[in-house]
């Protein structure tokens, strides 16, 4: 990232380097032109950031469903919100806004607007309609503005009663139409700016509550737009739009393009992944998704780089996410070799929240292997089964996102999971037949194979029928009412018949470690989730137990099974896909 070099006031220097020494802003450089600080502690991909008067920042962390507030100076303050459903708790939040002493937080996955004092207090929840997705909030003029992911419009209530006064917008890329809205600002005489993210512009909307105009045109040269997102006014009416792609910020004034926001010595200003911009006091905050942080910019000390504006806007259509095939700049060509769909970076312009929500899973964790997502360490195999001829390689022979994903498909992406039935798969994964084409060898059910392999597929979460052989059940009563909490809450899966099965302990994209687990493996956490009688905190526990202890070092290594071992864990003894037959998994 490139940030702007400022020399700060003196008072400022010494608070920074207060913050600096207790490790609370990463990125503090002690040298001549000293960097403004960048809020960033344990955030995990925020999507929106609120100001105080007094200068604190309410940062929307929304994967760990909260709100982490910053002093004026960048230490961290307090914090407030946990993940849930109830009252006062958070899923995904997306937007958030301070007004009249209230903070109010569109509580995305919930659907619905929840309310907090400024300490973090919670006061109340506005409902909305069934299916709504509020994704950003704005109070102005005393109504509150929200936009609707979902249905793909803005509304405006009273935020003490949740009364409606309007509702403009429908899908479609039509005047007055949307194609999911975010974030929302207004100007001086009480126009409101809306981010419509797939038309690639900002529409305007008349006091009220009827369409004016629209800013920006869909492109991908500078003076236009791809993936516009954070949006915001400074001091002296110029309208900045953040681009989740590019990562720049485009600078607008009366709807006509002035050019990039650059530094001083005259390069634009780069961010990863601009969600949300707020401007206070002559300063820039701009949440920056994909790096878990939020940094600060003195808009004094930056340049308007005016751009070259081009002959006539890209057409929308595939290249919306085709970029390659877009007739643009060299520079732009040169970060296009691959069709854009397979970059991890076109994937999460639209997954993190804005069109799809896929924070906890592509935003975060391990992915599977591809040519964007490499191993640490390589596999002690080669690789045993061959690839189907469904799942297409780049030239080089590496998979990309597109091999296993593609809009261009009949299937419906029939999926495990519910709630998304359509992840653009390739084929059909009802019960885990993605995972099956191409891991052949690793296929076999325990109904009709020896003990010992691929544990624990094909053994069903349902207490058996009576009069039915009880193999391939589970024995344990607890296991047999379906997956514990632990692995469910991981994003574990069973097929339509309530078996295990490759996805119960893996998960393709958001796993643990290079095995890809939805819980982790080193602490033996994937398998108490299932087996806690086997478990033991210490040798005494194991002791009173009956069972052999566990996570305790060796003095000397050992051989097992081919391995040489110095830890002791349930792996050292028990292989989940390579155990003896007729064994349990040795």
């Amino acid at each position: 990232m490139s940030l702007l070099s400022v020399r700060p006031s003196s008072r400022r220097r010494r608070a920074l380097s207060r913050v600096c020494l207790s490790g609370l802003l990463l990125l503090c450089l002690v040298a001549p032109a000293v960097a403004l600080p960048v809020l960033q502690g344990g955030l995990d991909q925020p999507s929106d950031v609120a100001l105080r008067d007094d200068g604190r920042r309410y940062v929307l962390d929304g994967v760990n469903g909260r709100v982490v507030v910053f002093t004026a100076l960048g230490e961290r303050d307090f914090s407030f919100g946990r993940p849930g459903s109830g009252p006062g708790e958070l899923r995904l939040p997306m937007g958030i806004a301070i007004a009249g002493g209230r903070v109010y937080v569109a509580d995305t996955g919930n659907g619905r607007i929840a309310v907090f004092d400024l300490r973090g207090g919670f006061v109340r929840q506005l409902s909305l309609e069934a299916g709504a997705a509020p994704v950003a909030v704005h109070v102005a003029g005393g109504r509150l503005y929200w936009s609707d992911r979902a249905r793909h419009r803005v509304c405006a209530l009273a935020p003490d009663t949740g009364r409606r006064f309007f509702c403009l917008g429908e899908r479609g890329s039509g005047d007055g139409q949307f194609r999911f809205p975010l974030q929302i600002a207004h100007d001086d005489a009480g126009y409101l700016y809306v981010v419509d993210v797939l038309n690639a512009r900002v529409q305007v909307i008349h006091p009220r509550g009827r369409r004016a105009y629209a800013v920006g045109r869909f492109g991908l040269a500078p003076g236009r737009l791809f993936r516009p997102n954070g949006l915001a006014f400074t001091d002296d009416g110029r309208l900045l739009v953040g681009d989740a792609y590019r990562g720049d910020i485009s600078v607008f004034r009366d709807g006509a393009f002035l050019g990039l926001l650059g530094d001083e010595s005259g390069r634009p200003l780069h961010f990863a992944v601009p969600v949300g911009l707020r401007v206070q006091g002559g300063g820039l905050l701009v949440v920056e998704a994909k790096a878990n942080r939020v940094a600060e910019v003195d808009l004094a000390r930056t340049r308007v780089l005016p751009q070259a504006a081009p002959k006539a806007p890209v057409e929308r259509g595939c290249v919306r996410c085709h970029v390659a095939w877009a007739e643009t700049g060299e520079a732009l060509r040169a970060q296009a070799q691959t069709p854009a769909v397979a970059s991890p970076a076109m994937c999460y312009s639209c997954h993190h929240g804005a069109v799809l929500d896929s924070r906890r899973r592509i935003g975060r964790g391990a992915q599977h292997p591809d040519a964007h997502h490499r191993r640490e360490t390589p596999p002690p195999l080669p690789r045993r089964d061959p690839l189907p001829a469904e799942f297409p390689t780049r030239a080089d022979g590496q998979l990309d996102c597109a091999s296993c994903h593609t809009p261009h498909t009949g299937t419906a992406g029939e999926t495990l999971y519910t709630g998304h039935r359509n992840p653009w798969l390739r084929v059909a994964n009802r019960d885990g037949d993605l995972c099956r084409r191409c891991h052949r060898s690793r296929q076999s059910l325990v109904t009709d194979t020896p003990r010992g392999l691929n544990h624990p597929v094909g053994i069903r979460l349902a207490p058996p029928p009576p009069g039915v052989d009880k193999r391939g059940y589970a024995n344990d009563p607890r296991l047999q009412k379906g997956l514990p909490a632990a692995l469910a809450a991981g994003g574990a899966s069973l097929d339509r018949q309530r078996r295990m099965l490759c996805q119960t302990c893996h998960q393709i994209h958001g796993g643990e470690g290079e095995a890809l687990t939805v819980l982790p493996v080193k602490g033996a956490e994937l398998c108490i989730a299932c087996h806690p009688r086997q478990h033991a905190r210490d040798e005494a526990e194991a002791r009173r137990r009956g069972i052999h202890p566990a996570a305790f070092e060796l003095d000397a290594a050992v051989e097992i099974g081919g391995r040489r071992l110095r830890r002791v864990d349930c792996l050292s003894c028990h292989s989940v896909h390579g155990g003896r037959p007729d064994t349990p998994l040795l």
